[in-house]
Order: C-alpha cells, then structure tokens, then sequence
C-alpha cells in the first residue's frame, strides 16, 4: 500500500490536478481522517436526535421550548456545536502531522510551489469534508424528522429553505475545517493549531459578556462561529446578520486566515 502511493505520488508531481491527487491521498490515507469525520457524523446525528427527544418531554411536562417552535430544523443540527471540534481537528493535521513527521520536507522537494501546494491541500480538505459533512446534516434531519413532527404537531417537510440549511451546515462545517488547516500553516505544531481553532470557536463568543447589554448583540453576531451558524438556520428573527450577510462575514473570515496561512508558509523557512 506505502509503496502504490509512494508511485501515485511520484506520477502526480508538479501538475495542479497531480498535487491535489496527492494531497487527496493524504488525507484520506491518515487513520485520523476516518476516525473524527465518523465522530462528526455520530455527534450531529445522535445529539440532534436526542435534543428532538428532550424537547418533547420537556413538552409534555407543561414546558413548551420556544425554541424549538421557532426553527425546528436547527433543533435536528444541535450536535453541530459540540461536533465541530472534531471536523477542525481534521483540518490542523492535515497538515500538522507533516511538520511533527519531517514529511513536509519531502512533499516540499516534489511540490517546491508551497502556494499552490496550500491550495491544493485547501481543496483537498474542503471537498472531503463537504462531501462527508452534507448527507450527515441530511441524515440527522431525516433521523430526527419523525419525532420532530410529534412535537410539533404538524408535518415538517423537506422544502427548499430547509435544504438551504442543511447544505449550509455542510458549508460551515467545511469553512471550520479550513480555519483548522490555516492554523496549522501558522503555527505548525497539532495541539497548537487545535488550541487556536478552540479558542475561536469557544473562547472568543465568551468575550463579548463583559461588554453592554446595548452592544453585546452585535459584537457576538459577527464573531466567526456566530456569523457561520447563520448558514444552518431557517429562520433569524431580529438577528444582526440574516443567512446571506452571516455566510459573507463567516467567509471574509475564511478567506482571511487562508490568505495569511498561504503567505506564511510560502515565506517561512520549514525547520
């Protein structure tokens, strides 16, 4: 096996469709790969299960959950949240785990262009995971569908807003899993890289508490995870961004950390 890919590799060199070919094999041939995109997938499904249980006992005991009425879709993707760690763990060894193995200086010699090497290992990253992320967003709305219209007491069907959130959370998760990449490119280290994406997407919501009642709204609705979250609603009612102004701010900051990542490693020595 270590050696058909060693020949696929030495086949592809230096061709833009050859390099994303490698680094597609890559990817793929990282036992973590496997491991945490069926962690993602377990997680999203089987929490949006369960929180479409919890909220019809929590019904049934005399507390209706709002929230729930108010976008029952977004209710089915509750394990989003907790899940996307997994998905960002992907994307900082995808590139991490050639700085802690020395492989990078090999993939170096046969791709001497590290821009487009990045990018090449950008697509690699984003079409998996978008191919991956999509049916399990599918596949916790179908799960959880059947007691979702329980709940609700009426048919919930699969119309074109609710496709247009359920492709949205494949998109977020994808653009989660690219910051995850861009944090390797920037610190090289894996628990580094993991450390920075935890801090975006965990730590810096906390940030806005200290501010004003008056302000807090706003500043949280264009921290990155909010902003993206936007993507996998059907309904924002008197939100600060809508899914179309939340998808641009959520890409800006994709863009961003992909453009600094691109320039860092294209300058800075490899050792």
């Amino acid at each position: 096996m270590v050696v058909q890919t060693g020949e696929r590799l030495d086949r592809a060199r230096l061709t833009w469709g050859g390099q994303f070919f490698a680094e597609f094999l890559k990817l793929w041939s990282m036992p973590q790969t496997t491991v945490l995109y069926a962690v993602t997938a377990i997680v999203v499904v089987g929490f949006g299960y369960a929180a479409v249980l919890v909220a019809g006992m929590d019904a049934d005991g005399g507390m209706p959950p709002i929230d729930a009425f108010l976008d029952p879709t977004h209710l089915t993707l509750s394990g989003v949240g907790l899940a996307q760690m997994a998905v960002a763990c992907v994307g900082v060894m995808a590139l991490s785990t050639e700085y802690g193995s020395g492989l990078i200086r090999s993939t170096l010699v046969a791709a001497p262009r590290r821009g487009r090497l990045f990018l090449a290992k950008a697509a690699a990253l984003g079409l998996s995971t978008f191919a991956v992320m999509v049916p399990t967003a599918f596949t916790a709305f179908l799960v959880a569908r059947e007691p979702l219209e329980s709940l609700l007491g009426t048919a919930w069907p699969m119309d074109a807003v609710v496709v247009r959130a359920l492709l949205g959370t494949g998109i977020y998760l994808t653009g989660i899993a690219l910051l995850g990449l861009a944090a390797a490119a920037l610190v090289r280290y894996t628990a580094g890289g993991i450390g920075v994406v935890f801090v975006l997407l965990f730590v810096l919501p906390m940030l806005p508490l200290v501010l004003p009642v008056s302000a807090r709204e706003t500043v949280e609705a264009f921290l990155p995870a909010d902003a993206g979250s936007r993507l996998m609603k059907v309904t924002t009612p008197d939100a600060v961004l809508n899914a179309g102004t939340g998808a641009l701010v959520f890409g800006i900051y994709i863009i961003m950390a992909l453009v600094a990542a691109w320039a860092v490693l294209s300058r800075r020595d490899i050792r």
